[in-house]
């Protein structure tokens, strides 16, 4: 046997109609509750451990040049504060090169 609620009101007037209206709308949206308010901590903990992975990418196909730059380092047998100095750089030519080849949305990200 299923169980199902229900609500009802006794209507006082049109003000209190349409804010009991504007109640029940609320509850009818889609989306996320957090009632215990630990969706901050979760979600910190989420940047630290996954970077990068709730952002919506639109331009996908420009993901793996920054891996590979990093493999690249990694190859040339560059370690510590020398192979980020060296990616950094070489991040910092890509973002030129993609420009100088006509790619207008990455001007936003530009150094």
């Amino acid at each position: 046997m299923a169980v199902v609620s229900s609500v009802g009101w006794v209507v006082l007037d049109d003000a209190h109609k349409r804010a009991i209206q504007e109640t029940a709308a609320l509850s009818r949206e889609q989306g996320t509750v957090d009632e215990l308010g630990i969706g901050v901590v979760r979600d910190a903990l989420s940047d630290l451990l996954f970077p990068g992975t709730s952002v919506l990418h639109t331009r996908a196909k420009y993901l793996l040049f920054v891996p590979w730059i990093y493999d690249a380092i990694r190859a040339e047998g560059r370690w510590g504060s020398r192979a980020v100095a060296l990616g950094r750089q070489r991040e910092i030519a890509l973002i030129t090169a993609l420009i100088d080849g006509g790619e207008q949305e990455l001007v936003k990200f530009s150094v």
